[in-house]
């Protein structure tokens, strides 16, 4: 994900910055692997994002359907999770949430990840989707996987004291 210091995401269902660079890196990074995405990030994303990757779309609104490739839908994060894990034990790929805000949120306060790829931008921005920065304070920075004078893209690893929490109960 990408985040302005205040957490800043989205604007009207979009970035409110451009920055191609970071938008290439997100690109090869996912493809050919499995992503999970919440309702509002899958339609803002073109269809031919998905022709390169397994997707899970989580919705509570178990009527939506979208007319991509490679989408599926869960009703929950931890539903979305269990799809992925068996498709990425069947085909060898890596699991990436990629967003939005609300879904961020909820897999970082239920400890769901235990890595996270952070494109910190630089400049402020106005928006109206929010990623709760304080959920990463604690995250190790591994390492940085690129910097530019707009932004840094930065892995973060989960403390190891922070177990998940069971969804199932």
């Amino acid at each position: 994900m990408a985040a302005d210091p205040n957490g800043v995401v989205g604007l009207n269902g979009r970035l409110p910055w451009d920055y191609p660079e970071d938008l290439g890196f997100f690109r090869a990074r996912t493809k050919g692997q499995i992503v999970i995405a919440g309702r509002v990030t899958v339609e803002g994303l073109p269809p031919q994002f998905f022709d390169t990757k397994d997707s899970i779309c989580v919705t509570r609104n178990s009527g939506f359907r979208i007319e991509f490739n490679r989408v599926s839908y869960a009703l929950t994060p931890s539903d979305a999770i269990t799809n992925a894990k068996i498709l990425a034990e069947e085909r060898d790929q890596k699991i990436f949430m990629i967003g939005g805000a609300v879904l961020a949120n909820a897999f970082l306060s239920a400890h769901l990840v235990d890595e996270f790829i952070l494109t910190r931008i630089k400049a402020e921005h106005t928006g109206d989707c929010r990623l709760d920065l304080s959920l990463l304070k604690d995250w190790r920075e591994e390492e940085i996987l690129k910097k530019t004078p707009d932004f840094d893209i930065v892995r973060l690893i989960r403390p190891a004291e922070s177990k998940p929490l069971d969804f199932a109960s």
